[in-house]
């Protein structure tokens, strides 16, 4: 059984890979699940780099090290919230039908494989990790021939792994298996079980999950932990037991470990952050979730080879009974708020309870127990219940030895173990065909068992990071730590009745002196890049960089002006901040200079069309206000035949997206009433509305209400293509027009219950003049001198430096943050590495300072961009966390 965490080497610094891998095996799983991505790989066409920090090689030989497994997913497209989903940006262009066959794309996404397949073919065979590459990511509308020319070049390649793809149902049952991508809201057990029953139907064989709920990425719009909120720990226990007790044989969380967005590689609007609220933190801390997990983990050993024996599944209630031999696992997952009894068994609300029933071991069989199994371990069973719950344990063809803790009493051919569980740890040696320690545990102390190599350490201890007989490597919190050594030692004091010796550390941590040793500042440096007549983005003008561009140009009237960027933007005015915000920018201004300051974000992490950066406007001037769009037609381009379900199909999503929706146009069949359009299952719904405009003005589409992919087109010209409401209303820069102007929107639809009257709120903002000529040039960061004091008054772009020393002993981990505050925008930056973006309306004000690119003398840059008149930037660095490394000698 694989039991996976995702965990990505380009979110985490080089030198700090060894310690996230080595936390995830601690963890009890077995398995790294990690991306591949391309972009980060390919800077420029056919330019590789594997070196430094994108060592890949090196990253899965530590996995390795470690008797790891891996699954390689490898894309070309990825997903994974990162930058066009993996794709390089220099692949962008209007015509470009991403995730194909397309010779646009494919004859790019083949050289990819063919310089990484190679390294993951290394990785393969009896002394490699590899078991499973995963080509394509999250594909959910076919295309098999796209899929099967990657599986023939993977193979071709030299790839003997078992190929997989993830959420692809219409290529299941070929050389591909597919497996499940699940992320409920948290209680939502029936998507679960639905999604795994389904695929064992469709597919047969065990469930695979590639994709389990471990968190969820964060925005920049909404508060942190996640876009979504925050998940409970209990929820992720549940969701990992839920997947055992159906038996899964595949099962990665997705994240394990988050990491960090450095420089300006994560997708559109997506933070820095990528902490995810994962099971290990960004900086490394563990969890509460990561504990929740490893209660769970150590069951996989029971799973292989067993059969589901029974099911209920009643008012959110689940008790499966899993069979293997005389052994049966009986999975009870109260998904209630109120405590669940069934005989002796109690388990609370939204509660895991995994109860062994004629668990054998050397001879004594444990028929019946109401506590949870943890697992059977070098001969010893380690069970564990909650502080203070009353348990009975029935054995057979045992003999007593000795009890502490628990009480014992025969009862017919039986013996009774009983008692409360304590707040650490009870239990009695058993004679059978040799000594069996019957170990019961506290929910607290079974989190926190260590195993180790050759034994395991019951604990309230932060972490056990390795150890043997002879040494053991302990990461404590402050206060008291307690660990169990399973034989007499002289750390502590020896409990003959468990032959096992209870050792105490009193732990005091002294917290690292962060000193702030000098501030200065400067401006920054505009570095020229071209004259511009007329907009275009980025991508178009050949700059494929993100960063802060200007756009200087002239005003030469007072009044009101705006834009459209897809993007942040700063709008400065003889030297003054006067506007900021994201898409759709609007200033009052007075005759002079003008300066739009725009931040290239990024793109969309879907990887199925082209996107661009920039500004989508000119400036435009003369606000004359807007009209609704309304009284809409109606045409289709049904699909509905084109995905049926269990049927490999040649159905392309992204050529519909790139391609067939425009050209179809001149085929559509226009009806007034939406209700002629019937019952498509899956469709491209037109709506096509007439505006009437005096004059010649430039036009300013506003659209609110449609999260998904829409095309716009004016007159029959395509003038956007790209996501609804994510998270910002969407805003389309529709060109100079008069007269009667046709306004059509196309919206690409899957699964439709009804179609909507309308595309949304459509509103048409119209403006009489627009700036034609432009300076681009690009915000770097400049010299600075002098002394400064910090909280910073920002009132023009600049750069900023703090000089910081940091003391604190070698044996202290204590991960380092830098917090910013202050109405600007900024580029933040550590001993010159680029990895935080600040926004003043941002969720984001903490960045993490890895210790790999810490020195002795450190340099905390920023570029700040004022978001306001009289905005103030303060800085302050202190710790997530403390513990302390020590090492014991038993």
């Amino acid at each position: 059984m694989l039991l996976c965490g995702e965990m990505h080497y380009f979110r985490i610094p080089r030198g700090l890979w060894m310690d996230r891998l080595l936390k995830l095996k601690m963890a009890g799983l077995n398995c790294l699940n990690t991306y591949f991505a391309w972009n980060l790989h390919e800077p420029e066409p056919g330019v590789f780099d594997f070196s430094g920090e994108k060592d890949v090689d090196l990253y899965l030989s530590m996995a390795e090290s470690l008797g790891l497994r891996i699954i390689a997913r490898v894309g070309p497209y990825i997903c994974s919230e990162w930058d066009n989903g993996g794709h390089p940006d220099w692949l962008i262009s209007r015509g470009l039908v991403p995730r194909s066959l397309d010779p646009s794309y494919y004859p790019y996404a083949e050289r990819w494989l063919r310089a990484i397949l190679p390294i993951i073919v290394k990785h393969q065979g009896p002394s490699g990790g590899i078991e499973i590459v995963q080509l394509e990511n999250e594909y959910f509308w076919g295309d098999a021939p796209y899929h099967m020319k990657l599986a023939e070049l993977a193979k071709q390649l030299g790839v003997t792994a078992k190929l997989y793809v993830n959420v692809n149902r219409f290529v299941r049952n070929t050389i591909y298996t597919d497996a499940l991508d699940l992320y409920p809201d948290p209680w939502d057990l029936n998507q679960v079980v639905g999604g795994i029953k389904d695929l064992v139907e469709t597919q047969g064989g065990r469930p695979k999950i590639l994709e389990y709920e471990g968190g969820w990425f964060s925005t920049i719009d909404r508060p942190l932990p996640t876009s979504r909120g925050s998940f409970p720990p209990d929820w992720t226990r549940m969701l990992l037991a839920t997947a055992l007790a159906y038996g899964s044989d595949v099962v990665s969380f997705y994240m394990f470990h988050g990491g960090t967005n450095f420089g300006y590689w994560t997708g559109r609007w997506i933070t820095t952050t990528y902490d995810y609220e994962a099971s290990i933190r960004e900086w490394g801390e563990l969890s509460d979730r990561y504990y929740k997990v490893k209660l769970i983990t150590p069951l996989a050993e029971f799973i292989d080879g067993s059969e589901t024996e029974s099911e209920r599944f009643d008012n959110g209630r689940l008790l499966v009974v899993r069979r293997r031999g005389d052994l049966r696992l009986m999975f009870y997952i109260n998904n209630t708020e109120s405590e669940w009894v069934d005989g002796n068994v109690r388990v609370r609300s939204r509660g895991v309870k995994v109860v062994p029933r004629n668990l054998n071991v050397k001879g004594v069989t444990i028929t019946e127990t109401n506590l949870s199994l943890l697992t059977v371990s070098d001969g010893d069973v380690l069970l564990y219940g909650d502080e203070g719950e009353g348990f009975s344990i029935r054995l057979r063809n045992g003999v007593v030895k000795s009890c502490t803790n628990v009480e014992h009493h025969p009862e017919g051919d039986t013996v009774v173990l009983s008692g409360r569980v304590p707040s650490e740890l009870g239990g009695c040696l058993i004679e059978g065909k040799g000594v069996v320690r019957v170990l019961v545990l506290s929910e607290l102390f079974a989190s926190r068992t260590w195993f180790l190599n050759g034994y395991y350490v019951p604990s309230n201890i932060y972490l056990i990071r390795d150890g043997d007989y002879s040494n053991l490597t302990i990461e404590a919190k402050e206060g008291v730590n307690v660990a169990y050594l399973p034989f007499k030692s002289s750390l502590g004091r020896y409990m003959p009745e468990l032959d096992m010796t209870r050792v105490e550390l009193k732990v005091n941590i002294e917290e690292p002196k962060v000193s702030i040793t000098g501030i200065s500042r400067g401006t920054v440096n505009v570095k020229h890049i071209m004259e511009l007549n007329g907009i275009k983005p980025l991508e178009e003008l050949g700059v494929f960089k993100h960063g802060v561009y200007t756009y200087d140009t002239r005003v030469e009237s007072s009044g009101l002006i705006g834009l459209v960027v897809h993007d942040y933007a700063v709008v400065v005015n003889n030297g003054r901040v006067v506007a900021d915000g994201f898409i759709y920018v609007k200033a009052n201004v007075n005759p002079g200079s003008l300066r739009i300051i725009a931040e290239s974000t990024g793109h969309p992490n879907d990887g199925a069309l082209p996107f661009f950066t920039g500004l989508q406007s000119p400036v435009l001037l003369g606000y004359g206000g807007s009209v609704t769009v309304g009284s809409w037609e109606y045409g289709l381009l049904d699909l509905s035949g084109r995905l049926k379900p269990g049927i490999a199909t040649n159905y392309s999503h992204t050529a519909v997206i790139n391609r067939e929706i425009r050209e179809y146009l001149p085929n559509v069949k226009w009806v007034k009433d939406v209700s002629e359009l019937g019952k498509p299952n899956n469709a491209v719904v037109y709506y096509r509305s007439r505006i009437r405009i005096d004059g010649k003005r430039h036009v300013v589409l506003r659209i609110s209400g449609h999260p998904g992919i829409i095309i716009v087109f004016i007159n029959g010209e395509e003038v956007y293509r790209g996501h609804g409401d994510r998270p910002f209303e969407t805003t389309v820069y529709g060109g100079l027009r008069e007269g009667d102007v046709e306004v059509m929107i196309a919206v690409l639809r899957y699964n439709i219950k009804s179609i909507d009257p309308s595309p949304g709120k459509v509103e048409v903002d119209l403006w009489n003049n627009a700036l034609a000529d432009y300076s681009l040039g690009i915000m770097e960061l400049g010299e600075t001198s002098g002394q400064a004091q910090l909280p910073l008054s920002i009132s023009e772009p600049a750069t900023v430096k703090l000089r910081f020393t940091v003391n604190k002993p070698s044996d202290i981990n204590s991960p380092l943050y830098a917090e910013l505050s202050g109405r600007v925008h900024a580029l933040i930056y550590l001993n010159s590495r680029l990895i935080g973006r600040y926004y003043p309306r941002g969720s984001q004000s903490r960045f993490y300072l890895p210790e790999p690119y810490l020195t002795g003398e450190n340099e905390l840059t920023i570029m700040a961009t004022p978001a306001e008149e009289g905005a103030t930037l303060n800085v302050a660095i202190r710790p997530y966390m403390l513990t302390k490394i020590i090492q014991l000698r038993p």
